[in-house]
C-alpha cells in the first residue's frame, strides 16, 4: 500500500485559469486502489458558484490547483496583487506599488 497523502485539504480554495476564472473549494479527496490495495490516484472534489448555484466537480487534479495557488506573473501594465499590496510592472519589469 503506498503511504502518497493527498497535496491539499478541503478547504483549500483556488482560482481556475482562463477567460473566466472561478474562486473553487476543495471538498473531498477521491483515493482510486486496485485489487492489490495500491494507491493509483489522489483526485479532488472542488465546488464553485455559477448563476447562485453551487456546481461540483469531481476529477480536479493535483496540478489544477497547484497552478491556481502559484502567484500570477506580472505583464506590463497589468496589475497583480499580492497580499493587500497591488503592484504594477512597468516595462522594465519594476514594480512599483499602488495605495
Amino acid at each position: 500500500m503506498t503511504d502518497k497523502q493527498p497535496a491539499f485539504g478541503i478547504g483549500t480554495t483556488y482560482r481556475t485559469r482562463g477567460k473566466s476564472p472561478r474562486e473553487c473549494m476543495v471538498t473531498d479527496v477521491l483515493r482510486t486502489y486496485d485489487a492489490f490495495g495500491n494507491l493509483i490516484s489522489i483526485r479532488y472534489v472542488a465546488v464553485h458558484k455559477i448563476a447562485g448555484q453551487m456546481v461540483a466537480e469531481r476529477d480536479v487534479v493535483e496540478t489544477t490547483i497547484r497552478m491556481g495557488l502559484m502567484q500570477e506573473v506580472p505583464f506590463i501594465g497589468v496589475p497583480m496583487i499580492v497580499g493587500e499590496n497591488t503592484y504594477t510592472a512597468n516595462v522594465l519589469g519594476e514594480e512599483h506599488e499602488h495605495a
